[in-house]
């Protein structure tokens, strides 16, 4: 893969090959954030107007691997809630959901917060997941968030259509001479995330179609 702008090396599960009912999917979440302020690098690892946290990698003191493999080390609630929520909406096993996506965040530096504002995304997160994208080479992507979702649409505007009908969840995405079936969701750390089932309605029509 050729990784000019990609800093985060993407988690790939054993199976994405198999992929989620035959589709390669990839989760695109929104950004890593360190919150441990007392590290001597934080200040630097975290700027938010450099945006370069590959000086860092290998000398964190509290991160346990490089920090460019922090998409495998990732976990917790909303990776659950995710899991759960696609899975119920196809009747598919999800104990073993993860070793059938593949996961990366957009914003390729730690952000010093939780929260991800359209200021923290740049040109060269853009440009990091058409690099993915080719490397991996997903049917589906599904992009974790407004933000996020803002950001690509202003950088691929005229490779994107928008799906009549789907409350601006379906998108379709040439990239190179590929059409990406987008799939837009809240956060799932939002209590919105599953929208009254129009998540669940338009996964389906993707999925199952």
């Amino acid at each position: 893969m050729n990784t000019t702008n990609t800093f985060f090396k993407p988690y790939v599960g054993s199976l994405y090959n198999e992929g989620v009912q035959g589709k390669k999917v990839l989760v695109l979440g929104a950004s890593f954030y360190c919150s441990i302020s007392q590290c001597i690098y934080h200040k630097d690892c975290t700027n938010e107007n450099i945006k370069d946290s590959s000086p860092f990698d290998d000398i964190c003191p509290y991160y346990d691997v490089a920090l460019h493999n922090a998409p495998s080390e990732e976990n917790g609630s909303a990776y659950s809630k995710f899991a759960n929520s696609i899975a119920k909406s196809l009747e598919i096993n999800q104990d073993r959901f993860w070793d059938f996506v593949s996961f990366t965040n957009y914003i390729q530096y730690f952000l010093p917060h939780w929260q991800t504002y359209l200021k923290n995304c740049s040109d060269r997160d853009a440009k990091a997941l058409i690099e993915i994208i080719r490397s991996l080479q997903p049917d589906i992507i599904f992009v974790w968030g407004c933000v996020i979702n803002q950001h690509i649409q202003r950088s691929f505007s005229k490779d994107i259509k928008v799906i009549e009908n789907t409350d601006g969840y379906i998108w379709n995405w040439q990239v190179d001479d590929r059409v990406i079936t987008v799939i837009n969701t809240y956060h799932p750390t939002y209590p919105s995330f599953n929208d009254n089932g129009r998540l669940s309605q338009y996964v389906r029509q993707v999925f199952l179609k």
